[in-house]
């Protein structure tokens, strides 16, 4: 194999696969790349075994052929060379690396140890914007658990219908959707439930950004997604995401509608007091059209803060974590945001004046 490349293009790619790479002491190849020649192009693969990547690299191809060498190597090694032509040449297993004032040889393992990724068979499929999938994840990915253990919400869960997809995440006490359309819906489409590793999310927000659109290929085990030079493979989480519909409220007590940005500000400014669990009081009073924000005591003192509001219902006095709070608001993007309670045994919701398909739900703490 011998390849002509610039080098801004191979650190875009490279720095994708290096984050992908596994740290298997007992597979060395698990930590480097596969570099071949494909569709006259060259093709960088990495994988861990439960993610994939496969990227197509605009390169001139002088020589046909294929190489494994250690990714981070040779990914560090890219990224410090000025942006210019660059020569890689395979050498009996080995990548000699040329450029206009730098020459190295880096050691490598034989191509054909390098594990295949799986293709998705007995798929379905469906295409989204790129940055509509994107968006949806990013706005739902930090409501998601972070403790392995329970691995069916360590996920981001995707909920496929004929027309929608509906991206959801939870870690028990808050839970965030975002719904996209599918245009134009696909005419045979069976309804699917897909739990994608918190990883591979994160990764595909990556992927997905400045690219124009996405094929999901699925089965019930692995997930393909599809960009017009990226395919990033995952294998999926066994298991049933909880039944969270069942405990959306479909109705409330009190209906607030308050501005975004001094929502965001008093949350702030009352949280310097909080007391070690994160917690806020919010005292809301329909007749003076306010909430009064209140930290409960520390060591540190205490705090309240008044902020109007347009408000219809019955008087509340609730207690939320205001990290939780400052989650659920950050993926707002519209003025004025609508809060929906129902007392505190019950999740109130935030939602955007907007129909975008956005809700994020939040168990109040229960203290009073």
């Amino acid at each position: 194999m011998k390849v002509v490349c610039l080098t801004e293009n191979l650190k875009k790619y490279f720095n994708a696969a290096e984050r992908i790479l596994g740290k298997n002491q007992t597979l060395p190849i698990l930590s480097n790349f596969l570099l071949a020649t494909d569709k006259k192009m060259l093709k960088i693969s990495a994988t861990n075994l439960e993610i994939g990547l496969e990227g197509w690299i605009n390169c001139k191809i002088e020589k046909e052929g294929s190489v494994s060498v250690p990714g981070r190597l040779l990914t560090n090694l890219i990224n410090n060379l000025p942006e210019e032509k660059v020569v890689l040449e395979e050498k009996n297993t080995s990548l000699l690396i040329q450029s206009k004032n730098y020459k190295s040889t880096l050691n490598g393992l034989d191509p054909s140890e390098f594990p295949l990724i799986p293709k998705i068979e007995n798929s379905q499929n469906i295409k989204l914007e790129a940055e509509a999938l994107r968006n949806g994840i990013l706005d739902v990915i930090n409501a998601a658990s972070i403790i392995d253990s329970r691995v069916e919400i360590n996920t981001i869960f995707l909920k496929i219908k004929k027309n929608e997809v509906r991206i959801v995440a939870t870690d028990s006490f808050r839970l965030a959707e975002k719904k996209l359309t599918i245009k134009p819906p696909p005419e045979q489409l069976v309804e699917a439930s897909l739990l994608i590793p918190l990883r591979t999310a994160y990764e595909l927000t990556k992927i997905l950004e400045a690219r124009s659109a996405v094929k999901i290929h699925f089965n019930k085990n692995q997930a393909l997604f599809e960009t017009e030079d990226i395919e990033l493979f995952s294998r999926l989480v066994e298991g049933s995401f909880p039944d969270y519909e069942q405990i959306i409220p479909q109705k409330y007590t009190t209906q607030l509608s308050i501005n975004r940005n001094d929502f965001v500000n008093t949350v702030k400014v009352t949280s310097l007091f909080s007391s070690k669990i994160n917690d806020v009081k919010l005292h809301i009073d329909p007749d003076q059209k306010e909430i009064e924000m209140i930290s409960s005591q520390s060591d540190r003192g205490e705090a309240a803060t008044k902020l109007e509001a347009s408000i219809e219902g019955e008087r509340q006095d609730i207690i939320f974590n205001y990290h939780y709070l400052l989650d659920g608001l950050a993926n707002i993007k519209s003025n004025e945001v609508i809060f929906e309670l129902s007392g505190e045994a019950s999740p109130a919701v935030l939602r955007p004046t907007s129909s975008d398909g956005y809700f994020y739900l939040i168990m109040p703490i229960k203290n009073f």
